[in-house]
């Protein structure tokens, strides 16, 4: 049985829609910004309730209607006793929402156990999570095979992603797949032997249903070399020679354009400061872009070195940033943490807010998380809000620390 459908996902937008300011002095801070912004938040609330409208009347309770037909019920006009009824029937039916999700996870073992046996142990891993957050790069259908190409977002380790669904049967076979759609949501289960997939896609809405009897996921990875210098802004394109010569040796590497994923042949054999394919084709610049011969076509790849570098992939998943993680002695901590080198410091706050006894440190703690608070620059108040609370709840900072980072808590 299905849990996620696009009439769920809109019904729980909208009913999120309506969680306005619960009060007055909510009510003037939202406008004092809007105005800082140059913003019509009042025309945006009424443009919104004109397209929800419909959906509201269906899923609100009938004291509310009228509210809906004069367009008050997500402005600040709102009476204050409506303002708070809504807000706790609001609050009401996202818990029946999230209660529905929890009791339909009695079903999830046996869907575990039907997908484990049709595909493979990261394609299942990955389906029984739920992809999201991608972009539709392309979308091929020969007779039941479906191939998706995406290009993940931020939120996932992978880069780019590549779905073969094999005998696939589409639910409803007018929905048509467009490039530059976004993947925000997936579910996949066992059905009679088979896998069923269905996604919600963006812009725009819609939802994807299919069967297969196998669903394979090929995944790829950005070199941690680029990762670490996009991750400092220190990556340029005159970098590229400098930095392909750092690629592991041991790697399979490919380029992932649109419509082909291109596997190369080891870095140490690409020449001119450009990568060829495994099977000897070369690459080379025309009118201002790449190209590489194949077969009987000419593939575009990119527009720049710059580009060439985001497109560059490999099979193997490296964490860029494992080195935050590893922990330090305890006597290396003061002196890291006090240290001009970021990698350092950041270790050694690692270390702190997973130290089995942080009350060892405590002094060390509340001076230099004041010091934070002095000198880190306002866009890291997130920073300082993890640090705040986690050594609040660990019952390390002092009374006098506590009055000027409460704001952080």
């Amino acid at each position: 049985m299905w849990k996620l459908s696009l009439e769920q996902i809109q019904r729980e937008q909208n009913i999120r829609s309506l969680m306005t300011p619960s009060s007055d002095e909510e009510w003037e801070e939202k406008f004092q910004l809007e105005r800082e912004l140059q913003f019509d938040g009042r025309k945006q609330r009424q443009e919104r309730l004109n397209m929800k409208s419909s959906s509201l009347l269906r899923n609100l309770p009938e004291r509310f209607h009228p509210y809906i037909h004069n367009g008050m019920i997500n402005q600040p006009e709102l009476p204050a006793t409506v303002r708070a009824d809504l807000r706790a029937c609001c609050k009401e039916l996202l818990e029946q929402y999230y209660q529905t999700k929890d009791e339909e996870k009695h079903e999830e073992e046996q869907t575990e156990n039907a997908i484990n046996q049709l595909t493979d142990e990261y394609t299942a891993e990955l389906l029984q999570m739920g992809f999201h957050d991608g972009q539709l790069l392309d979308y091929k259908r020969e007779n039941d095979h479906f191939v998706l190409r995406l290009e993940a977002d931020g939120f996932n380790k992978e880069s780019f992603v590549t779905i073969h669904l094999y005998d696939g049967c589409l639910e409803d076979e007018s929905v048509d797949l467009q490039e530059g759609l976004h993947w925000i949501y997936s579910e996949a289960i066992g059905i009679n032997n088979r896998i069923g997939l269905r996604v919600i896609w963006e812009f725009p809405q819609q939802e994807w249903t299919v069967t297969a009897s196998q669903v394979i996921m090929e995944k790829y990875y950005q070199p941690k070399n680029f990762v670490q210098l996009y991750s400092e802004s220190l990556y340029t394109s005159e970098r590229w020679p400098e930095v392909c010569r750092t690629l592991n040796p041991s790697h399979q590497y490919f380029l992932y354009t649109d419509k082909e994923t291109i596997p190369l042949a080891k870095p140490e054999h690409w020449q001119d400061g450009l990568p060829i394919t495994e099977t000897g084709e070369a690459f080379y610049w025309q009118d201002g872009a790449l190209y590489c011969n194949r077969g009987k076509h000419k593939l575009h790849v990119a527009d720049s070195l710059q580009q060439l570098s985001s497109v560059l992939v490999t099979d193997v998943f490296e964490d860029a940033f494992a080195i935050f993680s590893l922990a330090l002695p305890d006597e290396e901590l003061e002196e890291a943490i006090k240290s001009k080198d970021i990698v350092l410091q950041t270790r050694a706050w690692n270390t702190l807010t997973s130290h089995p006894n942080p009350q060892r440190h405590a002094d060390l703690i509340n001076r230099e998380l004041l010091y934070l608070n002095e000198t880190l620059p306002a866009s890291n108040f997130l920073v300082l809000s993890l640090y705040t609370r986690k050594f609040y709840e660990a019952g390390v900072l002092t009374d006098s620390t506590m009055e000027i980072m409460k704001v952080h808590l």
